[in-house]
Formats: C-alpha cells, sequence, structure tokens
C-alpha cells in the first residue's frame, strides 16, 4: 500500500475501489513485531492483502483523526550533574487503545543506574497516582490495571546518591470490560480466541492465535496469511504455517503447530490466554526437552532460555464446542456425540492474576452436589464465602471483588464432594 498521511487515521477511515476487496487486517510493523493497527500513523509502513486488483484509498479528509495527549508543563532539559541516563521507555507504546488490563511496563536501561522509579497515574500531572514503585531494581514492572480507564506512566532511574529526571510521559487506555462471552455466538474478536505471545528479553513481542473450527467465525476477513517474514536480523516469531490464526478441526487426532523464532534475544517469555469455551487442549513442548510436554489451560506464562534461533511446538486437540451448534463439515455428526457437562472436577486458576480489585475464577463439576469456595488470607483465616449452595453440574464462573482487602497473597478453595482444591490469587493495590 503506497500513500502518506500527516494525521492519525482510523481503520474504519481505509476503504477500497472496488469495494470490499481487502481480505486481511491491516498490519504496521513496530518495536520489531507485527501488530493489528486500529489506526494508521504518519510515518509508518503498513501491510493488507486484497483479493484482487484494485486501488486502496485513505479518506484523510474524514473526521477522524485522533487527539494527541496533552501533557503537563516539561521538567528541565538538563539532567542533573552526576545522574544516571534518563530511562527511554519502550511498552506499552503511548497512545495505544484497548490494551490489556495485565501490563508489564518495560524501558531500556540506564547506564550507572541502580534502580528505577515507575509511575503510573490517571492523569497527566501525576497529581492523582495509581501506583508508585520507587526502587525496582529490573526495567519491567508487571501491573493489574482497570477496565477502560486512560493511564499516564513514566519513569527515573536513581544511581544511589542522584535521580535523574523523567523519562517522557507515555499515554495508553485500557479496553473496556468484556461482557461475559456467549459460546453459541460466532467469534467475531480475536480476543475470543485462545492466543500465545512470545516476549523477548528486548521486550519484542508477537502474538498468535487459534481457533477451534466448530465455532462460527465472524472477524471480518477472509484471509488469516501474516505479513511478509521481516528483513534478516529483526525479531520474528510466527506459525511456521505463516498464518496469523492456525484452525483446528475438532475431534481429530492431536495438530502439532510450530512456532518457528529467529532473531530474539533469550530468555523469552511465552504467555498463554485459553478459553473454556473453544473446547481446546494445548500442550507446549521444545526441542531437547526429551519431548516432555506442559499442559497450557487459563492463562500463563513460562520463561525459556535457547539461542537467537529457536523452534517451539504447541500441540493442540480440539472437541465440539460446548454447550451449542452441533459440529457440521463434510459429514453429519450428531448431537450425542458430544455433551455440555465436565468430565471431572476443574478449579482454574483467577484471571485476571494479579488483579485490582476484581477478578473471575471458573470451575467445572461433573456431577451435581453442594458446593463452597471460600477465600483465605496467608494466615488461614477466612475472608470471603463466594459459593455456598447445592449446584448442578457444568461450567461456573464467580466474580470476586477485594475492595475492601488489603494487597497481598490469598488462597482459594473449592469443595464438591469428595473433591477439593486450593490456588493461590495475588492482589495488587
Amino acid at each position: 500500500m503506497m500513500g502518506s498521511i500527516s494525521l492519525n487515521l482510523l481503520k474504519s477511515k481505509v476503504t477500497s475501489e472496488p469495494p470490499g476487496i481487502i481480505s486481511s487486517y491491516l498490519y504496521g510493523f513496530r518495536n520489531g513485531a507485527y501488530h493489528i493497527a486500529d489506526t494508521l500513523r504518519p510515518g509508518q509502513g503498513y501491510w493488507v492483502k486484497a483479493n484482487q486488483d484494485g486501488k486502496i484509498i485513505l479518506n484523510v479528509n474524514s473526521t477522524a483523526s485522533l487527539n494527541q495527549p496533552v501533557f503537563c508543563a516539561d521538567q528541565p532539559s538538563a539532567n542533573p550533574p552526576g545522574a544516571p541516563a534518563i530511562p527511554k521507555l519502550v511498552k506499552p507504546d503511548s497512545g495505544a487503545t484497548g490494551t490489556s488490563i495485565y501490563q508489564t511496563f518495560r524501558w531500556r536501561p540506564s547506564e550507572d543506574a541502580e534502580s528505577y522509579h515507575l509511575q503510573i497515574s490517571t492523569n497527566n500531572c501525576f497529581t492523582n497516582l495509581f501506583f508508585d514503585y520507587p526502587t525496582i531494581t529490573d526495567t519491567l514492572k508487571q501491573v493489574s490495571l482497570s477496565y477502560g480507564k486512560k493511564y499516564f506512566w513514566r519513569v527515573n532511574a536513581y544511581n544511589g546518591i542522584v535521580p535523574s529526571n523523567w523519562s517522557n510521559t507515555w499515554v495508553f487506555t485500557t479496553q473496556s470490560a468484556p461482557q461475559p462471552p456467549n459460546p453459541c455466538d460466532p467469534v467475531a474478536s480475536l480476543s475470543t480466541l485462545d492466543n500465545f505471545t512470545i516476549t523477548d528479553a528486548n521486550g519484542n513481542s508477537q502474538s498468535m492465535y487459534t481457533r477451534n473450527a466448530g465455532r462460527a467465525v465472524n472477524l471480518g476477513i477472509s484471509d488469516f496469511e501474516a505479513p511478509p517474514i521481516p528483513p534478516k536480523g529483526l525479531f520474528n516469531v510466527r506459525f511456521q504455517s505463516n498464518k496469523f490464526i492456525e484452525t483446528i478441526l475438532p475431534n481429530q487426532k492431536i495438530k502439532r503447530m510450530p512456532i518457528v523464532i529467529k532473531d530474539a534475544q533469550y530468555p523469552i517469555n511465552i504467555s498463554w490466554n485459553i478459553k473454556w469455551q473453544n473446547n481446546t487442549k494445548y500442550w507446549l513442548t521444545r526441542p531437547g526437552s526429551g519431548e516432555d510436554k506442559v499442559l497450557l489451560t487459563g492463562n500463563g506464562n513460562l520463561s525459556i532460555g535457547g539461542s537467537q534461533n529457536d523452534v517451539l511446538f504447541v500441540e493442540a486437540q480440539a472437541a465440539l464446542p460446548r454447550p451449542c451448534e452441533v459440529y457440521k463439515m463434510g459429514e453429519e455428526v450428531s448431537e450425542d456425540s458430544y455433551t455440555n457437562i465436565p468430565t471431572e472436577y476443574v478449579l482454574e486458576q483467577n484471571h485476571p492474576n494479579p488483579f485490582n480489585p476484581v477478578t473471575q475464577i471458573n470451575y467445572s463439576l461433573p456431577d451435581a452436589g453442594y458446593v463452597t469456595l471460600k477465600i483465605y488470607d496467608v494466615l488461614g483465616r477466612e475472608v470471603a464465602v463466594l459459593v455456598n449452595e447445592f449446584k448442578e453440574a457444568g461450567y461456573y464462573e464467580v466474580e470476586f471483588d477485594a475492595s475492601s482487602l488489603s494487597s497481598g497473597v490469598y488462597i482459594y478453595k473449592l469443595a464438591a464432594g469428595n473433591y477439593t482444591s486450593v490456588r493461590k490469587m495475588l492482589l495488587a493495590k
């Protein structure tokens, strides 16, 4: 796509002639990885796929340009004598919208710095601090945020004697609170799909998605091909199939999906978000690990060492989506071939985790019975009772609001019949 703009332009203002020839997402390339672009920004390049010849039209005369953030008075331009270099921010990107509420803030190391001070505020003058972390010895910090809020953040460096000036202030907005997912509805957004994200030590990150073919899809595109491979030497992570979204057929043998990693700075981190509605199991294996498999469920992450070039294997096996539609592809599948009743007791990890102040807990019951779900502090004192009643067999989700509790580790325990399970959660205010 050739052309230029001088203002930010929403993707909704990108049209075609003839209409409907755009068959993929708009992809940008930033911080060493491809990303799906909601907004086209001046000075950046973008890739899109069309299913026939035609024109891609940028409606730059529209009123869809985004307002840039307004900041408070600048600090002195000169860094104090003897102070470490002012840190340079990396992620989350300034101006980003719809970001996850579970963020890892990253910045580049400053020479001679012993620690860093991270501030996150809901106003641009940092008079209303949401988080204030003054003694961070690493160049990243994981923070749980709230839905649908604008956040401003900055970092300075400290060498034990003199603090540096603050970095530039970056601003972003978190995603709106999601509606409870309905497995009967078609998949209409990437957030409904299972996803995997690879992040290297430099903060480069790439996300990949999978879909259970038994669920109807309405993503607004017809082509799941990933953008072209970036130049050699740049961070590159993708499915070996070169698909941005891998499709998994239900009631089939296990599907192995290699993830190719090139020019990454190790150690890397793989994180995952598996939705129970997609009814798909995943395992992770890595060459040299003795083919040991790690079961991937719920939300989680794993740090992996290695070299600049590596291959990970994600294996998947899908069942029919529950609890709605009968899957059809080439042959009829009877309703008797699946059920919406769980086959085992499961207490899943709460999400998000860490959280502030609300989180969700999912659990599964293969049999009807009396159920309790209780919250305890680290001293074993009961602080909340979420469930204390008879429940039919099925899948359940409970919301836990910890507004009245202080930050720290809490324990939640499910008891149903002869089954008990205990997990930990972290409240970070």
